[in-house]
């Protein structure tokens, strides 16, 4: 979703394409219109999300995915804001992104 993908975009320790995939209940966003995700092809990347369960998509557009351990988001004051489930995953390979429904 576009929040955790402004979070990584901004918070990750080096620079790296970020991308918001999935399901059509996505909005668009700037990679449907201008130079998307296809231009990753062979390239490995990591899929982060908020739930446990990840979109048929994603085993068609790698050749493998690993679980890497969740990552809990915790305030100062030791409560859980939200957890991180993330893939590893390899070889990217194009595939048809549900198209969004809206802007």
């Amino acid at each position: 979703n576009y929040k955790v993908a402004a979070e990584v975009a901004f918070y990750w320790p080096r620079n790296l394409p970020v991308y918001v995939a999935g399901g059509a209940a996505r909005r668009f966003n700037q990679h449907d219109l201008w130079p998307s995700i296809d231009r990753e092809a062979g390239r490995d990347g990591l899929w982060i999300s908020t739930s446990p369960d990840t979109p048929a998509e994603l085993a068609r557009a790698f050749a493998r995915c690993s679980a890497l351990p969740s990552v809990d988001a915790v305030t100062p004051d030791g409560n859980t804001l939200r957890t991180f489930y993330i893939l590893d995953c390899r070889d990217y390979r194009p595939v048809p992104w549900p198209q969004p429904q809206s802007y």
